[in-house]
């Protein structure tokens, strides 16, 4: 697997990140000296991962948290005559807790433990349980379609075999949120739909406002009182946080079960999974196939 790339593409730099900035605040808090220099260090190397991880965390989390960071950070640190980073030195300010950026380390380290449980309890189920009764629809891309003419085996057709469940795929290579709704057609009155869509989208250079639009009219008419959707989340290259809030907000207004991007990201990022990093092998789609049926907890029925 590259680890490197699936670490922040399937969003686990955030979580390392915020503990980087954590274990700066706590450093700097009861620590002096040169520990400050290495405290102050790993918060702004921790904000570089959570950017990086482009999750869609809150905006207003993500602005108070990056001020109380640049405050602790850089209040404690400073240009040395030879140009190194090292300690601040104390001043009358720092004394003073109207001024003294120390002060503010307690806050910075309970709130960014907060937020690591915040995003772990709200957007990483380990599962998604659907009902057993219905029929499965897939609705998405070449990632579930498959690209070799029938020669490949895709993942809807072996979660069909590998359960009790009778899963129709409908996805078309090179679908987008757009044309993804003409899958929409014939779809069951009664069934869960799996929504596998946004690569093209993405990879396209379609905006984010343009795919939540889209998104939002897919999720729209795929969703009934007696359907059940869930929805693949995408994995996302560093600074496209526009499509992951697309993603959230929208599975939060139409109550679709968000299926974490870590799970396609560990599948597309693993030895021997794609023919070419995007589409997946013969291997990747057996072991998609076997995560969904786990991950919807359809795979202890057969």
């Amino acid at each position: 697997m590259n680890t490197a790339i699936f670490h922040f593409v399937g969003g686990d730099a955030f979580f390392s990140g915020f503990i980087a900035v954590a274990v700066g605040a706590a450093l700097i808090w009861k620590t002096t000296g040169k520990l400050h220099r290495i405290g102050a260090a790993l918060i702004l190397f921790g904000w570089l991962f959570v950017i990086a991880s482009a999750t869609a965390l809150p905006k207003i989390q993500y602005v108070c948290l990056g001020l109380i960071s640049l405050r602790v950070a850089i209040g404690n640190l400073r240009k040395s005559p030879s140009g190194s980073i090292e300690a601040a030195p104390k001043t009358n300010q720092d004394t003073n807790p109207a001024y003294s950026p120390t002060r503010w380390c307690p806050t910075l380290l309970v709130v960014s433990i907060g937020t690591v449980c915040f995003e772990f309890g709200s957007y990483h189920p380990t599962r998604i349980p659907v009902s057993r009764e219905l029929p499965i629809v897939v609705i998405g891309d070449s990632l579930s379609a498959g690209i070799n003419d029938g020669v490949d085996i895709p993942w809807p057709t072996r979660l069909d075999e590998i359960t009790s469940v009778t899963v129709s795929n409908y996805a078309q290579a090179g679908a987008t949120c757009r044309s993804a709704i003409k899958q929409l057609d014939s779809l069951p009155k009664q069934c869960v739909v799996v929504v596998e869509i946004g690569g093209n989208d993405l990879l396209g250079g379609r905006s984010a406002a343009e795919f939540r639009a889209d998104l939002d009219r897919l999720l729209t008419e795929a969703q009934s009182s007696e359907r059940e959707v869930v929805m693949f989340e995408l994995p996302l290259p560093p600074l496209f946080h526009g499509y992951g809030y697309a993603q959230r907000e929208l599975a939060g207004e139409h109550n679709v079960g968000l299926i974490p991007r870590r799970l396609l990201a560990s599948i597309l990022f693993s030895d021997d999974a794609t023919l070419d990093s995007i589409h997946l092998s013969n291997d990747g789609h057996q072991r998609l196939a076997e995560r969904v049926a786990s991950f919807l907890s359809l795979d202890n029925q057969k």
